[in-house]
């Protein structure tokens, strides 16, 4: 299956421009056989009523029947405001997500907490793609990723939206500490602090995971988050744990201005631009590598920008990274159902998220 995350270089001001740049997205998907894309957390939220925009949004992803979306998040407010999300398709809303632990400055923003983790069955066939959307700060929570592994997540889907170092957001240079470029965020402290979130959980869950995050300012906050798509290890090309990664792939648009792809690794770019795998600096303990095997692509509109970073998700090959250990199969999960997943033996327990209900 072939999956997208967003690339937002730069803020968009303004409900409609950040419209017309998803619907943007969502042709060039169309047109490029994207099954899944997934958006920056917090786009929605300029909108100030979340259903205002939910409803936006499903108005455009109801011209793409085949294409299941996840539009970033926004604040819902029912009751008391929570940091929410969904994914669509079609027009449809095939699930809602609240996020359900908050950061220090979400708790200052008086936001409540959701209570359960929701997932859904993509595709047709029995046992395909079972999907659970992980929300911003959730991703550092490992009990969360956890609990979709148990329900049987194949793959999740993380609209993030990661503080900056909180010395960058009044030192001279713009919200993502990349200068005026307004590149993805490449400082010592900025990522990997994101690689302890979604990127580890994968490695200790072994489920796919497409993560779009959000770069610029938000309530005066600076926030700086890479896009990538996540694998086990042993299934990417660099055993470094990543499909594809914004930094590493760029547009290459075509001399028609219909739309480019550029894969890591291409002329244009010293060394592919590669980055060292996150435990490691380049050149430490080990002789000159030439360039790096090829790490997704970014797909770009006429006007050349990259919007989109891809990769195809192989369950074949996930499964044989998994052959060898199976963190999964060393748990015993039936030996504490009734404290975590519901009573054992009850025939008409739901499967984990199941229970939202809304």
């Amino acid at each position: 299956m072939r999956v997208a995350a967003a690339v937002w270089r730069r803020e968009d001001e303004g409900p409609e421009k950040i419209l017309a740049r998803i619907e943007r997205s969502l042709a060039l998907c169309a047109r490029e056989g994207v099954a899944v894309v997934v958006f920056p957390a917090l786009i929605g939220c300029c909108f100030g009523d979340g259903a205002a925009f939910l409803e936006r949004v499903r108005r455009l992803s109801a011209a793409y029947p085949e294409l299941v979306l996840c539009p970033g998040s926004w604040w819902e407010r029912a009751g008391g405001v929570w940091h929410a999300t969904a994914l669509l398709r079609g027009g449809e809303v095939l699930l809602r997500q609240r996020q359900l632990y908050l950061a220090r400055w979400e708790r200052e923003e008086g936001l409540a907490r959701g209570e359960d983790l929701a997932l859904v069955e993509l595709g047709a066939e029995p046992g395909g793609w079972r999907t659970a959307i992980i929300l911003s700060t959730d991703v550092f929570y490992p009990q969360v990723s956890r609990y979709a592994a148990l329900a049987g997540a194949d793959l999740v889907l993380s609209p993030v939206a990661i503080r900056a170092a909180e010395e960058r957001a009044d030192g001279g240079r713009n919200a993502e500490g990349a200068g005026p470029e307004g590149e993805a965020c490449r400082s010592s402290e900025d990522f990997p602090r994101q690689l302890s979130g979604l990127w580890a959980s994968v490695q200790a869950n072994m489920f796919f995971a497409v993560e779009s995050g959000f770069k610029g300012t938000f309530r005066g906050r600076a926030f700086a988050s890479r896009s990538a798509i996540h694998a086990p290890l042993a299934m990417t090309p660099r055993e470094d744990g990543f499909l594809a990664l914004e930094g590493e792939a760029e547009a290459c648009p075509e001399e028609s201005g219909r739309s480019g792809r550029k894969e890591s690794g291409c002329p244009g770019r010293e060394g592919g631009g590669a980055l060292s795998p996150p435990w490691r600096a380049e050149g430490e303990g080990s002789a000159p590598r030439s360039s790096p095997p090829v790490r997704g692509e970014f797909l770009s509109s006429r006007e050349g920008e990259p919007e989109l970073l891809v990769a195809e998700l192989d369950p074949e090959r996930r499964r044989a990274a998994r052959r060898p250990f199976d963190p999964l199969r060393q748990l015993n999960p039936e030996a504490y159902r009734g404290l975590y997943l519901g009573p054992a033996g009850d025939p008409g327990d739901p499967r984990p998220g199941e229970r939202q209900g809304r």
